[in-house]
């Protein structure tokens, strides 16, 4: 087994020897050693990366596979195919961004490794993909993920974070190009109340205003509430909406239908 520390490389910016320098054993010090040990810890990084990605996609079309999510084959008019890979999830976010769909993102992204697994398993998906590659990789925190502090993560946690916010924005690319709508689980700024703290049963829809060029529109969407009021600033409106429910596969949030 492998001894890492926590902060052994860096998730968010590209290792460099001071990374390299904290990761050497006591009384171990020099040029020579900083530079194996900061190729040692970008390999580690690129593996913890490729694990990340590989569980991330696994888990996304385990859930597109669940809300029945599914693109107009370009080759079949009129033929609606399951998504089998990352990139038909992009095409049918491209296709379609419809209520339904925008529902259906929210769940796939932001809904299925969280809440789906804790009611399951009363776990996350990251906590499960990270136990899973420190076994795998044969790897022992000086800090075990659970004792970490303040909000703090491992460098495994904040990995995954990045990598699974990174591969989700780079599937959701073309559509955003395409009908400029986006699906969030955070308001953005400005926030009309600071102390608000987001149901789990609530995300944004944002998308382009289209009587204001160059502005955009927010949309809070809930399972729960009626009309929602948020606030209006000189580049984004946030503007009331009603939401009204219908029944659902199995799925902790409804499907949400969007009146004008």
């Amino acid at each position: 087994m492998q001894l890492w520390k926590h902060n052994r490389f860096e998730a968010y910016k590209k290792n460099t020897h001071d990374t390299a320098t904290r990761n050497l054993p006591p009384g171990i010090n020099g040029e020579a050693a900083t530079l194996s040990m900061l190729k040692a810890i970008t390999l580690d990084k690129q593996q913890v990366t490729t694990l990340c990605n590989q569980n991330c996609v696994t888990l996304w079309l385990d859930a597109a596979n669940v809300c029945n999510l599914t693109y107009v084959c370009p080759y079949k008019p009129n033929t609606f195919l399951p998504c089998r890979t990352p990139s038909d999830i992009g095409l049918a976010w491209k296709q379609c961004s419809d209520p339904a769909n925008c529902k259906r993102m929210a769940f796939i992204f932001d809904y299925y490794g969280t809440e789906v697994y804790q009611r399951g398993l009363s776990t996350t998906h990251q906590d499960v993909t990270t136990n899973h590659m420190m076994t795998t990789i044969g790897i022992v925190m000086d800090v075990l993920p659970a004792a970490m502090r303040g909000g703090q993560k491992t460098c495994i946690e904040q990995q995954y974070s990045y990598c699974a916010k990174t591969l989700k924005n780079n599937i959701l690319r073309a559509g955003w190009k395409k009908h400029h709508v986006r699906i969030n689980l955070e308001q953005g700024n400005p926030r009309p109340n600071k102390n608000w703290k987001r149901p789990k049963e609530v995300f944004f829809k944002r998308l382009l205003n289209p009587t204001i060029p160059g502005h955009a529109v927010v949309e809070k969407v809930s399972t729960n509430c009626k009309v929602h009021y948020l606030v209006r600033s000189k580049h984004c409106e946030i503007r009331k909406m009603k939401v009204q429910l219908t029944p659902i596969y199995l799925s902790p949030l409804p499907i949400v239908k969007l009146e004008d």
